[in-house]
């Protein structure tokens, strides 16, 4: 229900930047990074819910997101009946940062 696909063409480094299309009531585990890492997700359209570690976001189209990416979170349409899009931008940190 979730599909992601870079935002441009070629690798950047230490950012992953995606755009990412969800179906009607689809929901996306994410994956926790290294400490110091900085996920940012823009709503382009529909209605995206954000859970960082328990606590409940949602953002409607032009609203913006950041959270600590080593956190657990997870992605979900909000609406049952109509897609949603937005973008995931990921600033990596390093080990022994």
């Amino acid at each position: 229900g979730v599909t992601a696909r870079s935002l441009i063409p070629e690798p950047v480094r230490d950012q992953m930047l995606d755009v990412m299309h969800f179906a009607p009531g689809a929901v996306m585990g994410g994956t926790p990074h290294l400490p110091g890492t900085r996920e940012y997700f823009t709503c382009l359209e529909g209605e995206v819910h954000i859970i960082v570690a328990g606590d409940k976001y949602t953002l409607k189209p032009g609203e913006v997101l950041a959270f600590p990416g080593n956190v657990p979170h997870s992605y979900a349409n909000g609406l049952k009946t109509k897609a949603a899009r937005g973008v995931s931008v990921v600033v990596l940190a390093h080990s022994g940062v």
